[in-house]
């Protein structure tokens, strides 16, 4: 009895055989090469379905995910690099700002700090102080060619009992591209330290 074969001539047995949707049996090459087809002319469909499962499975995409991160703790640290580099590349500064004035919201609401403070709020608290780092005294202009943001920072950190209010808000500089020398409130941290008092003096 002659061995079978698929369309290319591959043997189909044991383990070479594979099954695919449409019920064709086909060898493990051909299945890896037809797979590898239907991705490259369903990408966006493909895509689609990955996105609906995930809604669907919330529970089970974090589990996996989790799961993931934990067997491999390297590709996943070069992979959130990898993010991280093209958020920065890719949104404009006004963007990133707000993502910082959204993780001081969300850090106060978990820790119980009280207080907030809107885009607006932070604007016009910019404008006051010319747009300039309390600090340094560097412009948003002058800072970003040396790959710094002008950012909201609390006097008194919510680490330290401070709220998120905007009366305990002050502007200032902070690295955010690799490589940058650290800004003012890299090196400010927790510390309490009100630079606003230069503005008043």
């Amino acid at each position: 009895m002659a061995a079978k074969k698929c369309k290319l001539g591959h043997l189909l047995c044991g383990n070479n055989a594979m099954l695919l949707c449409s019920g064709q049996v086909v060898c493990r090459k051909c299945s890896y090469a037809y797979n590898e087809e239907y991705r490259k002319t369903h990408r966006k469909e493909a895509a689609e379905r990955s996105r609906q499962w995930r809604k669907d499975n919330p529970e089970r995409h974090k589990e996996q995910n989790r799961e993931w991160t934990k067997n491999n703790p390297e590709k996943a640290a070069e992979l959130g690099r990898r993010k991280r580099k093209k958020a920065l590349e890719e949104h404009p500064i006004e963007t990133r700002v707000k993502w910082v004035i959204k993780s001081h919201k969300r850090r106060a609401r978990i820790t119980g700090a009280g207080g907030n403070f809107t885009a607006q709020q932070w604007e016009d608290l910019k404008k006051f102080y010319d747009y300039k780092c309390v600090a340094c005294g560097k412009t948003e202009d002058e800072l970003i060619p040396l790959g710094l943001l002008l950012v909201p920072d609390h006097v008194q950190a919510i680490a330290m009992g401070g709220t998120n209010d905007i009366s305990n808000i002050q502007p200032l500089c902070h690295a955010h591209k690799k490589g940058s020398v650290g800004g003012c409130n890299n090196k400010k941290r927790e510390l309490f330290i009100d630079y606003r008092k230069k503005k008043a003096a």
